[in-house]
């Protein structure tokens, strides 16, 4: 699993990468 960080309107999203390109699974957190 690798934790990744990126910027969505100035908020910084930390959200989780795991499996392939083909079976990617994305937890976003700071939405909302």
């Amino acid at each position: 699993m690798t934790v990744k960080t990126t910027e969505i309107d100035g908020n910084k999203i930390r959200y989780f990468e795991k499996g392939t390109s083909k079976d990617t699974l994305l937890l976003l957190h700071g939405l909302g």
